[in-house]
């Protein structure tokens, strides 16, 4: 007899709980379940008038006539299930399109939590049809040219929303091309912004929404991937224009420069504020190259830092005194290391920037994994303060430090 079988009644009715006093001799009548073993139930059967007719039978026979097929136990079963989810992922590894589905599906192996695990579990006829949907996409990889989402879940599927964020499709194809990013770089897999998922995507040379996408630029240059020149940024320096610029502009781009001869620009975070250094370079004819992400770094933005720093530029990253501002520096600087500068973020910089708008604890635990010295005493100061700062209450102080042109690091 198997020592382990065992059950567990829930709730048992007062009826169940006289019938099963009497059999093991126990006083049942207050509990709330009964945990009932096969052993326990054999031996007190073998005493009663019953015994001797089912000395021969064991308890465990009885049940399997009941039930028409042989007793499991749990350590078996859970061996024939992994058997069976073993079977079912290798035949979906010798029927792979591509390279990558295949490591897709060696990392799954590797890794004993996760998602595709989870809906082997819960519906196995959506992960079988995702899993067809995934290789076919896989299939495509790498792509030529930048792409449209819908235009490649249309082509790996047939269905131009099948991958669309919201879609549970969408989120699996997500979570798939993180697995795989994160085999080739330094990539943490979790749950992805918008922007976050953006720029996962561009990584595969696809692209969502790029029109409303955009940096906005003042007084920039760049050379296009074949070669020639890059006529909207001539032509908007020459115009003197602050204008958004696309990622479907930017993935045209090679390397980007600063219309002023200098190896620099100017990131500022608030786009009313940089909107307002610019009315100023113009009106004192001064030749800067300013960059706003309109309060964020979209993919546009990032994209567009990277062609100008990777060909030699720094940035100087000014924003407001808040978690947020904070936050946006921390992320350029981790980017970027040495060719980020803060302008105009120190102690000082806040204390003229203060303002009554209280910063909550919770806010400022976003914080707390923020390792660059250079900004903990902002951070601190904040902390003890908690109160916000805004670039606009230093307005003045930027623009002056334009208007001298000088070196603006540690400013």
């Amino acid at each position: 007899m198997e020592k382990g079988i065992s059950v567990v009644l829930q709730n048992p009715t007062a009826e169940e709980k006289r019938a099963i006093s009497g059999l093991l001799g126990k006083d049942y009548s207050k509990s709330k379940s009964i945990k009932l073993t096969a052993e326990k139930i054999e031996k007190a059967i073998l005493k009663t008038k019953f015994g001797k007719s089912l000395d021969s039978i064991s308890f465990e026979e009885i049940v399997e006539a009941y039930h028409g097929e042989p007793l499991v136990s749990n350590r078996e079963e859970e061996m024939r299930f992994l058997s069976e989810r073993n079977t079912y992922f290798n035949a979906l590894e010798s029927d792979a399109s591509s390279r990558l589905f295949v490591s897709l599906i060696d990392w799954i192996r590797r890794t004993k939590y996760n998602r595709f695990y989870q809906m082997y579990n819960q519906d196995l006829t959506a992960l079988t049809k995702a899993m067809q949907h995934l290789d076919q996409a896989f299939a495509l990889f790498p792509l030529e040219d930048y792409e449209y989402l819908a235009v490649f879940a249309s082509r790996a599927t047939g269905n131009p929303h099948a991958f669309d964020a919201n879609e549970n499709e969408g989120k699996l194809f997500l979570y798939a091309l993180q697995i795989i990013y994160s085999l080739q770089q330094h990539w943490e897999i979790r749950e992805l912004n918008a922007e976050e998922r953006a720029e996962l995507l561009y990584e595969f040379r696809i692209m969502t929404d790029d029109l409303l996408n955009f940096v906005s630029v003042f007084q920039a240059l760049g050379v296009n991937k074949n070669g020639k020149e890059n006529m909207l940024l001539h032509g908007a320096a020459e115009e003197q224009s602050f204008f958004h610029l696309p990622l479907k502009e930017i993935v045209k781009l090679d390397s980007v420069t600063s219309a002023s001869g200098k190896s620099r620009l100017f990131m500022i975070e608030n786009s009313s504020v940089a909107s307002h250094v610019v009315s100023e370079l113009i009106k004192h004819d001064l030749n800067e190259t300013i960059v706003s992400g309109n309060g964020q770094f979209k993919i546009a933005t990032l994209k567009f830092l990277d062609a100008f720093v990777e060909n030699g530029g720094t940035v100087y990253y000014s924003g407001d005194f808040d978690p947020e501002g904070i936050l946006m520096a921390f992320k350029l600087k981790k980017r970027y290391g040495d060719q980020v500068s803060y302008w105009n973020y120190g102690l000082d910089n806040y204390h003229m920037a203060l303002s009554d708008e209280p910063v909550s604890e919770r806010r400022l635990k976003q914080l707390n994994n923020i390792d660059d010295p250079a900004l903990q005493p902002l951070i601190q100061e904040l902390s003890k303060v908690k109160r916000s700062g805004y670039q606009e209450k230093i307005l003045t102080k930027m623009i002056e430090d334009l208007k001298q042109e000088k070196d603006p690091s540690g400013t």
